[in-house]
């Protein structure tokens, strides 16, 4: 499905992963995908590493009323990359 036709869509999800794209449309597209989060729901974000989308990615999903959960110890590869947990 292309992104133009599933953001047509009205679902909601238990578990998204968001590694959308390159990171301008990835936090474009934030809140979006954060109003696809069912209410029990838990959203991981890629990426967070990234110096400019973390403190971004961390602020939208606070407004949004979400914990964040970092899940670097867990995921941190040899790159540095990592993600983390939104619930």
């Amino acid at each position: 499905m292309e992104w133009s036709e599933f953001r047509r869509k009205k679902s909601y999800y238990e578990l998204i992963f968001h590694d959308l794209g390159d990171m301008p449309l990835r936090a474009e597209s934030l809140e979006f995908i954060l109003g696809l989060r069912a209410d029990t729901g838990w959203v991981i974000l890629d990426d967070m590493h990234k110096g400019n989308y973390a403190p971004f990615a961390e602020t939208v999903c606070a407004a949004a009323g979400l914990q964040l959960y970092s899940l670097r110890d867990l995921t941190l590869d040899r790159y540095g990359r990592f993600v983390c947990l939104f619930g």
